[in-house]
């Protein structure tokens, strides 16, 4: 009797184990969050950190992107583990709709790329992710760009940290604009708080949150940076997504992949 309740504990613990991580690692949860700002009312969505994962339980990524109808949709960096992916994370990335355009930074997985399972090779040549890219999305590396959404200038700068020391500032922050920065890695915070730069509002990935959480804590080498947004200064806020696909360990523990919805909310 003993062995028939061990074996049957087996026979339906182990396949909803299965379904659990399942559900953890390919359902895509969104994370909406409404911050008030005083220049103007519109929204932003953000992806990060794709990683060639454009398929999920509850539908396809461009599809999840779009139903929000996005004024500005922000990528921010890591499309794929290896140049293979590429093709079909670009194709997913020009359904895309966004009402003002489509910006991204590159990330480390855009000089770098997984040849194994564990090894990681320095991309030297072409093809490169600007080689698949065909004007789908504005690529910024240290760069800025301005859009106008409704009455609202919003200021776009890009910080290209996907090697670290390669990021630069070389335009003047606008005071009259709303700004937007835009960077891979949260370690850009470094950069600027040494260089007194502040944006409205600063998006970055990068981290996976850990991939893996414990007790509602992340594990690995970037659990001293927070999930989600945090307010640093009146107005300016600092936000970290989890981002959507995995490396090294294929799967997700208390940290589902995550598009990131900001509504900005005028206020007097």
């Amino acid at each position: 009797m003993r062995e028939l309740y061990i074996a049957l504990c087996i026979v339906l613990l182990v396949p909803a184990a299965v379904l659990y991580l399942l559900f953890q690692t390919k359902y895509v949860g969104v994370t909406t969050h409404t911050l008030p700002n005083h220049k103007g009312s519109f929204r932003i969505v953000q992806v990060s950190d794709i990683h060639g994962a454009t398929r999920f339980l509850n539908g396809r990524l461009s599809r999840l992107v779009n139903r929000f109808k996005p004024d500005i949709i922000c990528v921010t960096g890591d499309l794929a583990n290896h140049r293979g992916q590429l093709p079909r994370v670009i194709g997913e990335i020009a359904e895309f709709r966004a009402g003002h355009g489509v910006f991204f930074v590159p990330g480390n997985y855009e000089r770098e790329e997984q040849t194994g399972f564990w090894q990681k090779g320095l991309i030297t040549g072409p093809p490169t992710y600007r080689d698949y890219l065909n004007g789908e999305m504005t690529v910024l590396e240290n760069e800025a760009r301005t859009v106008q959404v409704g009455e609202t200038d919003v200021f776009i700068y890009g910080f290209d940290n996907s090697i670290y020391g390669n990021e630069a500032i070389t335009a003047d922050l606008p005071e009259d604009a709303f700004v937007l920065l835009l960077a891979h890695s949260p370690n850009i915070i470094r950069f600027l708080d040494k260089h007194q730069i502040q944006g409205d509002l600063l998006l970055c990935g990068h981290t996976h949150s850990g991939q893996i959480r414990l007790f509602g804590r992340t594990i690995g080498a970037y659990k001293h940076f927070h999930i989600g947004v945090k307010q640093v200064a009146d107005h300016a806020y600092f936000a970290i997504t989890r981002g959507l696909g995995m490396v090294k360990l294929p799967l997700r523990l208390n940290c589902r992949p995550e598009i990131a919805v900001y509504d900005l909310v005028q206020k007097p």
